[in-house]
């Protein structure tokens, strides 16, 4: 069972998520050339602690960091690879930017 205080912070994340409010970790990585985003979160200090779990994480799995940001937005990809990123790019510059502004980097 949750204590009252995570329920209210998942609570606020999901309808911050909702709302496209949310914010998100992006760490983009060299080899393999991907983008990774992990969250929602409710705050930037929330975003912050959890930073150094996906950057272990993603270390074990070899992965060389090239780039960490705390984003606002709606993320439509957790993962985006080399491949993809040019028509990722393309259909989100166009119409609608993916994330509103980095709120740390």
């Amino acid at each position: 069972m949750r204590h009252f205080p995570e329920t209210i912070s998942k609570i606020s994340e999901d309808f911050l998520d909702s709302l496209g409010l949310a914010l998100w970790v992006e760490i983009i990585t060299q080899d393999p050339h991907c983008i990774h985003y992990f969250g929602p979160f409710a705050s930037t200090k929330e975003a912050r602690i959890a930073i150094p779990g996906y950057v272990e994480d993603l270390k074990h799995k070899k992965a060389q960091l090239r780039t960490i940001n705390v984003k606002r937005g709606k993320p439509t990809q957790l993962t985006i690879f080399l491949s993809d990123l040019e028509e990722y790019y393309d259909s989100h510059s166009a119409q609608n930017p993916y994330f509103i502004k980095a709120v740390y980097n």
